[in-house]
């Protein structure tokens, strides 16, 4: 291996006499005691390039009983035995604190939220729940006798109730309705419940909902709360509670009233839903403030079946001009698609910045947390330099500047710079656990072993190359 080593080196050492290059081996080193026995004079002035590395092919020729250059491999493996041994075993021990601190950022970054586009928006449907499929409730609804004009909402009753005592006015003792009812409750809400109950019974409280807000919210939400609603007030007329407020005859009219006013306007946004299906009505309402757009459910679902997206359904809420129905949509859907498309772009570059200065924080925040740990090897080089830490910390920070969000997701190599190349620079471990890292990932076949033996050889080479001596003479 030597042999052929320095036949591949004596091409170059011709090179670099022609640039006025003169090389020799600095005293007490590991060069100069294995070449003393072949080079007497050793160490001479600086000589020539070609003429140093022809001395070396001397030195390795005339160990005398072995033939070739056995006789000097085994010398150089003997003097180097115990420093490379002593370099793997501590190389080892910092890649083990690499892989901690990597795994530990690993774990950081599991639990950090990825900030994508649509993470931003909504898309509410809006639907009747499946109480409505009820001929009974149905019937309550359709035949009630039409409230001309608004009722006087006052307090109905003199204390408060809770979510599961409003529930309770809703039970009807049929299995199949009682269940219905739970699973309206269930997706809009325990708060929905209240909110029908301190606007229609408990106004008092100061937590009724706003009738501008109560119209504006979409058809099949507005025709859920005032059928609950409704069916609350039926129950009160019947069962009347013992803080009923006044008398028998004006609890049980105004439980009337509001039983009559709620189930209209039940069956108006009843009404006003069906239409928006039979229309075809996609959209229902934007708010950009929000970013949500509110769809009637039945027909987006039959509109995603059928090819559609909710990028385009975005689009349409950054777009100049707004689409409403399945015909507005397929007219306008690659122009809506270009305006996602336009967002995406600017807030994936945004995002990806945010979440790098984050990944930033984080890496450092956890090699600082690591680098008060001292390990027994390192003691006596940290207490001649107690501001060793203080340093590493500020070139990390100013190496982390540097890198992008991949490679600080990626995290294998940035934490070896970290640890091997920053905190433990002064040894030779960085260059050793990067070469082992580079056999394997440009050979997925490769042993870490196999690989461990590159690294060494190439740490013995580097080791050996600083203690040749290099001068110009032109």
């Amino acid at each position: 291996m030597l042999k052929k080593s320095l036949q591949i080196a004596i091409p170059f050492g011709q090179l670099l006499t022609q640039k006025g290059v003169q090389l020799n081996i600095g005293r007490s080193s590991h060069l100069s005691s294995l070449f003393a026995t072949g080079t007497p004079d050793n160490p001479k002035p600086q000589i020539a390039a070609d003429e140093f590395i022809n001395s070396i092919e001397y030195v390795t020729s005339v160990a005398s009983g072995i033939s070739e250059y056995e006789g000097f491999d085994l010398a150089l493996k003997d003097e180097l035995k115990p420093l490379v041994t002593s370099h793997i075993q501590m190389s080892r021990a910092i890649g083990q604190i690499a892989k901690g601190l990597s795994e530990k950022v690993q774990g950081y970054l599991a639990d950090m939220p990825v900030e994508g586009a649509l993470s931003n928006f909504n898309i509410v449907q809006d639907d009747l729940p499946s109480l409505f499929d009820f001929p009974s409730v149905m019937g309550t609804m359709e035949n009630t006798p039409k409230q001309l004009g608004r009722v006087r909402l006052e307090n109905l009753v003199s204390g408060p109730r809770d979510a599961d005592s409003v529930a309770g006015y809703l039970a009807s003792g049929k299995k199949e309705q009682d269940a219905a009812v739970l699973e309206a409750i269930e997706f809009y809400g325990q708060n929905f419940l209240l909110d029908i109950w301190h606007t229609l019974f408990y106004p008092g409280s100061g937590r009724a909902v706003n009738g501008a807000l109560l119209a504006s919210k979409p058809a099949g939400e507005r025709a859920t709360f005032f059928l609950l609603g409704g069916l609350i007030a039926d129950r009160l007329f019947n069962e009347v509670p013992k803080d009923g407020m006044g008398s028998l005859s004006y609890f049980q009219n105004q439980a009337s009233n509001i039983r009559d006013w709620a189930m209209q306007n039940a069956a108006i946004a009843y009404q006003e839903h069906q239409a928006n299906v039979q229309n075809k009505t996609l959209a229902l309402s934007y708010r950009p403030d929000t970013k949500t757009v509110v769809v009637c459910a039945p027909v987006y679902k039959e509109w995603l079946l059928k090819g559609g997206t909710a990028e385009v359904v975005l689009g349409s809420l950054l777009s100049n001009l707004r689409s409403y129905t399945v015909d507005d949509f397929a007219n306008r859907a690659v122009e809506h698609l270009k305006s996602w498309n336009s967002y995406c772009t600017f807030h994936n570059s945004a995002a990806d910045s945010r979440r790098a200065t984050l990944l930033r924080s984080t890496w450092l925040m956890a090699f600082a947390s690591d680098i008060g740990n001292i390990q027994g090897f390192e003691e006596g080089y940290r207490k001649a330099n107690p501001s060793h830490a203080e340093k590493c910390i500020e070139q990390a920070r100013q190496y982390l500047d540097t890198k992008g969000l991949m490679a600080l997701e990626q995290g294998t190599h940035v934490a070896l710079h970290l640890v091997a190349k920053i905190r433990f620079g002064y040894t030779p471990a960085y260059d050793f656990l990067n070469d082992i890292d580079q056999v394997l990932t440009k050979n997925i076949d490769a042993d870490v072993r196999e690989a461990a033996l590159v690294a060494a050889t190439k740490y013995i080479a580097r080791y050996l190359a600083s203690q040749i001596l290099v001068t110009r003479t032109k």
